[in-house]
């Protein structure tokens, strides 16, 4: 089959019959249920929930929606995710409404966190020859791939079809995928599932991680092809699909097309949805520590992303306050050291780095969490970086 991408207008605060309708539009658009699961054939809905809030995960009644469209072709319909490292699945399972959809569509809800995991050879994998994925996905016929349209950081750009199969694997693979070589792992991972993956995209708001604000769309996008489809969003939200790196990989290893112009569209023409929306450049991390002229420096020992991230994200938020610090380091990763002339002059960010929590500021998680203390005492980089302003205003 062809690939073929559909996009279907919905109002961006439909009600949840007016996204069944477009959802369900979209699908017939592209084949209809049926040409992607055989009646009595299974099905993995595997909705983007980062954390259960708005701005961090694909619409629930997007999720019910096509979980209801396969439910109604006669498919077995299984819901499931792993959220997060830092949160519990059950809790966000409960926040997200996943039962009470399941319930409604017909469906079922799995653990992909607690659920069987099997190793799965990639003779082709470029990061991995081999993986532990959910046997879940492995032994369904289909995966719908449910994400919002969403910018996060400088590594993976995006949210897509292709990245939210991350949460295929088990937190321990999640830490190894980003500390090992996360664009590269994502694709060896996509390697395993990409035959039976279609990619659903939420787009009735669009997330902008660097400005955190969500602006109102009201689209949806199906396809058939995830490197495509993720193609396709990339364009939709003012990002240059090449700097996608995974998708960019992905396509290189023809597991898909990054080629629009080999693509069938269907429904709204892409070029009235071109844009209406344009996200803002990813934080950079090292950018706004350079900035600050030696006042903030960081000492890396193979941290992985998604401690960067953080980092980068909170660190933004202090830019025109970080040139008050008396050159303070920022301490990530599991092989960093603290250097001996700025011991009690460090952050410590990190689980993995513990062992140190009494020579600096130290804050645990993994990675660590942005609003609440994750454990009593560790507190947030924001509360550190408050302690440490409040230390050397003290002495200046």
């Amino acid at each position: 089959m062809e690939a073929r991408i559909s996009i279907v207008r919905v109002s961006p605060r439909g009600m949840t019959y007016e996204i069944l309708e477009a959802v369900r539009k979209a699908m017939e658009f592209i084949g209809g249920a049926r040409a992607y699961c055989p009646k009595e054939g299974s099905v993995l809905i595997k909705p983007n929930i980062t954390l259960p809030e708005a701005s961090a995960c694909a619409s629930p009644s997007v999720t019910y929606a096509i979980a209801k469209v396969f439910a109604e072709a006669g498919c077995k319909v299984l819901l499931g995710e792993d959220p997060s490292i830092p949160v519990s699945e059950q809790e966000t399972y409960d926040q997200y409404g996943m039962y009470q959809l399941a319930k409604q569509a017909g469906a079922e809800v799995v653990s992909l966190r607690h659920g069987p995991h099997e190793m799965v050879e990639i003779p082709e994998g470029q990061c991995f020859k081999e993986i532990e994925v959910s046997t879940i996905a492995m032994r369904v016929d289909l995966i719908v791939s449910v994400f919002p349209l969403k910018s996060i950081n400088l590594e993976t750009i995006m949210t897509g079809s292709i990245k939210n199969l991350k949460g295929l694997i088990r937190p321990a693979w999640k830490r190894k995928f980003h500390c090992e070589g996360l664009n590269w792992a994502i694709v060896d991972l996509f390697r395993t599932v990409h035959t039976k993956t279609l990619a659903l995209a939420d787009g009735t708001f669009v997330t902008d991680a660097a400005r955190g604000v969500m602006y109102p769309l009201g689209i949806i996008v199906m396809g058939s092809d995830p490197v495509a489809t993720d193609t396709t969003c990339a364009k939709i939200i003012g990002i240059n699909p090449r700097d996608v790196e995974h998708v960019t990989i992905a396509a290189q290893a023809g597991l898909g097309t990054s080629d629009l112009n080999g693509v069938d569209f269907y429904g709204e023409a892409l070029d009235s949805i071109l844009g209406k929306v344009e996200v803002s450049p990813p934080v950079d991390l090292f950018e706004i520590v350079a900035k600050t002229a030696g006042a903030v420096r960081i000492v890396q020992g193979n941290p992985c992303s998604s401690c960067l991230t953080t980092i980068a994200k909170i660190l933004s938020k202090y830019e025109d306050r970080l040139p008050r610090l008396r050159k303070r380091v920022i301490v990530v990763g599991p092989t960093a050291q603290i250097p001996p002339q700025e011991e009690n002059r460090a952050i410590i960010v990190g689980t993995c780095l513990r062992k140190y929590r009494h020579r600096g500021i130290f804050v645990d998680g993994c990675p660590p969490q942005e609003e609440v203390y994750s454990f009593a005492g560790t507190g947030t980089i924001e509360s550190a970086l408050e302690q440490a302003l409040e230390e050397d205003a003290a002495v200046s």
